[in-house]
């Protein structure tokens, strides 16, 4: 995990997944949000993803890519099929969201996503894209605390 900074009172690391390492070893078991960034359809992928975020108490779930909503729609379905079946979900709602533009959804992760009643301190960026893109968010970062605002298409 590769610490990328601090934006409003949250500490912002990155995670890149890969399927010779343990990817969710080190994520937070409370006070989090996660943030994914895909560009491929990965459903096994996308279904583990979900089962370790809710099984480790994540707050807030926000995604962004090509196959954003995609996700988001895994990890919903999830949600659903965990309350209808009597498994294991945390005692508040797992707010989720999706937006395809990386530089928006990143900036509402990072200024606008609260949890109902859980304080946010952690954001965990999960990359199962192709490429790389820590860069680019600790570039975001720095741009957002001098007061940068996406540009809403």
């Amino acid at each position: 995990m590769i610490v990328l900074g601090e934006i409003n009172n949250r500490e912002v690391l990155y995670v890149k997944h890969d399927l010779a390492t343990n990817w969710f070893k080190d994520f937070p078991k409370s006070n989090w949000l996660l943030f994914v960034i895909t560009d491929r359809w990965l459903p096994e992928i996308f279904e583990e993803i979900s089962r370790r975020a809710v099984d480790n108490d994540v707050v807030y779930v926000c995604s962004t890519g090509d196959q954003a909503d995609t996700f988001h729609h895994k990890i919903d379905d999830m949600l659903v099929i965990r309350d209808v079946e009597n498994e294991y979900l945390p005692s508040w709602q797992i707010l989720t969201t999706y937006e395809n533009d990386l530089e928006e959804e990143f900036w509402y992760a990072t200024n606008c996503a609260f949890g109902e009643s859980e304080e946010i301190i952690k954001i965990i960026c999960l990359d199962i894209t192709t490429t790389n893109h820590a860069d680019k968010l600790k570039d975001l970062i720095a741009k957002m605390k001098n007061r940068w605002l996406p540009e809403i298409q």
